[in-house]
């Protein structure tokens, strides 16, 4: 009879104690829109081409999710780029400036990067170079990645549209 109380009682307190957990032990997941120190940075890569001027009928042109790679550069300079001889304006043979991260869209566009709260410059790996037409008067394509919000693009990729 001891011998079983004995037994009970080990067993309920093995059962209690490998069910509790200190605080270091609890798996405590960040925010869906934080990774540690990181905030979340997500969006869609979209190729146009052809007709986006308005008019009867509206744009013809077309517009189809994408894979590239995305590079996201420290801020960059019109003085920090190396323009492309052949390829001319948005295209890049050089950037001078650090990548601090990079993402690779899938077939759908869509694409999801962790980057520390910060500016940096959006340019697209393209024709075997690097894209970027958009920029602000100082810097390529900013992007702003403020803290604990999920910072959401649409990259649009439209050399190949008239508008």
């Amino acid at each position: 009879m001891i011998m079983t109380r004995f037994v009970v009682v080990l067993f309920v307190v093995v059962a209690v104690t490998t069910g509790c957990s200190t605080d270091e032990d609890v798996n405590q997941s960040p925010p869906a829109n934080r990774l540690g120190n990181q905030s979340v940075v997500t969006g869609v890569v979209e190729f146009r081409s052809g007709d986006w001027m308005p008019g009867p009928g509206g744009p013809t042109g077309t517009s189809e999710p994408v894979e590239r790679t995305l590079r996201f550069y420290e801020p960059t300079g019109f003085d920090q780029v190396t323009p492309h001889d052949e390829l001319g304006g948005g295209f890049f043979s050089a950037v001078e400036t650090d990548v601090v991260g990079t993402a690779v869209s899938d077939a759908s566009g869509r694409f999801v990067l962790a980057l520390s709260p910060g500016t940096y410059s959006l340019f697209i790996e393209e024709a075997g170079t690097l894209y970027s037409p958009r920029s602000d008067s100082r810097i390529f394509w900013p992007v702003v990645v403020e803290e604990s919000r999920p910072t959401e693009l649409e990259v649009i990729i439209d050399y190949a549209a008239a508008y």
